[in-house]
C-alpha cells in the first residue's frame, strides 16, 4: 500500500486503519513523495471502486456538463491555467469552447474509470500528449480535481458523502499519478 499524508481540516480529521473519517468535506489525501523521488499510488480497494462505481453511474448521465462546469471553476479559481488555452474567447463554463474542452476532460475522466486498475497504461496516450504536445504542468491536473469535488458536491449533496469523497479524491489522485507519468 502506497504512503501518504493527510491535510487536516479545521472541524478534525481521523485516521483509522486505512480509511479516513473526514466531516463536511475537509480531507484531501496527499501523495507522498518517496525517498526515490517518485509519487506514491494511491490504492483503491473495493469499497472504493464501489463507491466510484454507483458516483459514475450518476456523473456519466450529465458528464458534459460537470466537465464544463469543473473547466469553468478551474479557470475562474486559477487564472493561470488560462495560458494553455490562448485560443478561448470566453471561459465561462457555458461558453462553446469551454463546453468542448470539458466533453474531452470527461471522456478522460470515464478512459481511467474504464482502466481503474491500471490508469497508468489505459491513460498513455493523454499522458503523453499532455507532457510531449501540450505542455501542461501536471500540478494543473490536481487544481482540476478540485473542482470537481466542488462541482460533484454541489450538484449530488446527498450521494456525494465524504466516504464517496474520500473515495474519488482517491481515484482523481490516481487519474493526476497516470497523466503525469511521462514527466518522469
Amino acid at each position: 500500500m502506497g504512503r501518504w499524508a493527510l491535510a487536516q481540516s479545521p472541524v478534525g480529521v481521523t485516521l483509522q486503519s486505512d480509511c479516513i473519517k473526514a466531516p463536511h468535506h475537509h480531507a484531501v489525501i496527499i501523495p507522498v513523495v518517496s525517498s526515490t523521488g517518485t509519487e506514491a499510488k494511491m490504492s483503491l480497494n473495493s469499497i472504493d471502486k464501489e463507491r466510484i462505481r454507483i458516483l459514475w453511474s450518476k456523473i456519466s448521465k450529465d458528464s458534459d456538463a460537470i466537465g464544463a462546469e469543473a473547466l469553468g471553476r478551474l479557470f475562474a479559481a486559477h487564472p493561470q491555467t488560462k495560458t494553455y488555452f490562448t485560443h478561448f474567447k470566453d471561459f465561462t463554463y457555458n461558453s462553446p469552447q469551454v463546453k468542448e474542452h470539458g466533453k474531452l476532460v470527461m471522456k478522460g475522466i470515464k478512459q481511467a474509470y474504464e482502466n481503474i486498475d491500471d490508469m497508468v497504461t489505459g491513460l498513455l496516450d493523454l499522458s503523453e500528449k499532455h507532457a510531449f504536445t501540450l505542455r501542461v504542468d501536471p500540478s494543473n491536473f490536481k487544481l482540476l480535481s478540485s473542482c470537481f469535488h466542488v462541482v460533484l458536491s454541489k450538484r449530488y449533496p446527498n450521494d456525494y458523502t465524504d466516504e464517496a469523497h474520500l473515495s474519488f479524491d482517491k481515484f482523481l489522485a490516481n487519474v493526476a499519478l497516470a497523466l503525469s507519468e511521462k514527466y518522469r
